[in-house]
């Protein structure tokens, strides 16, 4: 199935749909620490890397804008921490955003973070499906 380029534009800036969850390192992010995942990603070809003005979160996006890396900054609740999104398209042929995050700063903080992130995947997802229903 071809996605459209604008669509998957929309949907890598807003993300929606989570598939899946985790915030395990064996099953979560592929890297076992966050350190690991910033360097490796920095230096990876092609991914652009951000560190937004307004709170210090680093972002990485890969190539083609369906993988996108959330870093916390120094001071977060959550520090260290990596929440991976990734735009898939299930069994059914819809996109589908699967999130998962790597957290070393206690199970508490990794969840209170994952619900955060799951409740910014769901606010875009009603707004995509509204703009997507008026076409």
């Amino acid at each position: 199935m071809r996605t459209p380029l604008l669509l998957i534009s929309l949907i890598s800036s807003t993300f929606f749909a989570v598939a899946q969850t985790t915030s395990q390192p064996s099953t979560g992010v592929g890297f076992k620490t966050v350190a690991e995942a910033m360097a490796t990603l920095k230096d990876k070809p092609g991914v652009t890397v951000t560190t937004r003005s307004s709170d210090q979160w680093t972002i990485i996006n890969e190539i083609g804008g369906q993988v996108n890396w959330s870093f916390t900054p120094v001071g977060h609740y959550a520090y260290p921490a990596v929440v991976k999104r990734e735009i898939k398209v299930n069994e059914e042929g819809k996109l589908v955003m699967q999130t998962r995050a790597l957290c070393e700063s206690g199970t508490g903080p990794c969840e209170r973070l994952i619900g955060e992130f799951n409740q910014s995947n769901k606010r875009a997802q009603e707004i995509i499906q509204k703009s997507a229903g008026k076409e």
